[in-house]
């Protein structure tokens, strides 16, 4: 695992987007499921598909 977590650090690309990468891989993304889970009242479906909103 921690091979795989170097090599994230290691893509060349804007540090937000390895940001990005590290949170979906943590899934700590701001989506409809986590903000369920953390009770913040907000819209937990997809606008797209209406299903529940995860990563």
């Amino acid at each position: 695992m921690e091979k795989l977590w170097r090599n994230l650090w290691r893509i060349q690309c804007p540090k937000r987007m390895k940001i990005v990468l590290w949170r979906i891989a943590q899934n700590c993304l701001p989506t409809g499921d986590q903000l369920h889970k953390r009770s913040i009242p907000t819209r937990y479906d997809c606008i797209f598909c209406n299903k529940t909103e995860t990563v």
